[in-house]
């Protein structure tokens, strides 16, 4: 039967703490923003669920590098979008369904820029 009691039974666990050349790696990893690839979202999400190892500072480095990576990317379909309008070649039936393909991701985009701004906005400030 199982014991109340707060003993805990085997050996007795080991503490591990990161070392001096981890964290270091460990803060360049999380604050060199790599390449924007079609993975920088995936990588974003990872930084971000490890934002509670990070100082408000180091977390609002994060967050513009991804800003910039939507920034980037809403202005390319905003170009695209503009392309297609000034296209003599795209009749007037098809235009419209061309361009909410670049409304989609515009749209898409801005949402989630107006998410990082928030998240910007509310990070505490640090304490000099």
């Amino acid at each position: 039967p199982a014991s109340s009691s707060s003993e805990e039974r085997g050996p007795q666990r080991k503490a591990y703490r990161i070392t001096d050349a981890g964290q270091e790696r460990f803060l360049s990893l999380m604050l060199n923003p790599g390449e924007y690839t079609r993975d920088y979202p995936d990588v974003f999400a990872i930084k971000l669920s490890k934002f509670s190892l990070l100082s408000p500072a180091q977390q609002l480095v994060i967050l513009q590098q991804y800003r910039e990576y939507l920034s980037i990317l809403s202005d390319y379909y905003a170009t695209g979008r503009d392309r297609l309008k000034a296209n003599p070649a795209i009749s007037e039936q098809e235009l419209p369904y061309l361009l909410q393909i670049s409304e989609y991701h515009i749209a898409r985009y801005t949402a989630e820029l107006m998410w990082v701004d928030k998240k910007i906005a509310d990070l505490p400030e640090e304490k000099e």
